[in-house]
């Protein structure tokens, strides 16, 4: 297991230190992805106040990570589905080469 660092950051504007074993890229990347979404909210909400932008930016990303999921959840489903039609495709096959 990797070891935990800490890592001061400042996302939308406020100091925060954190303790994780993550990467200082990966991070980068996180806060760069949540900045950019609450700056998209702020535009198009025109909301000046940075606690309603950064907790309306936390149910975007909540909705987003939601809907990932849901879709994760039916890769099963489907994969169930694929297997059913390759059985008839290969049913039908062998049938037509018996005749």
């Amino acid at each position: 297991m990797a070891e935990s660092k800490q890592y001061q950051l400042r996302i939308m504007d406020e100091e925060i230190i954190i303790s994780t074993d993550a990467s200082s890229e990966y991070l980068s990347k996180l806060i760069n992805y949540v900045e950019r979404r609450a700056r998209e909210i702020k535009r198009s909400s025109l909301l000046e106040n940075d606690y309603k932008v950064a907790l309306l930016t936390l149910i975007l990303l909540a909705n987003e990570i939601h809907l990932k999921d849901k879709d994760l959840e039916a890769i099963p489903k489907q994969e169930e589905d694929v297997q059913k039609r390759l059985v008839n495709l290969i049913e039908m096959i062998d049938s037509s080469l018996d005749n």
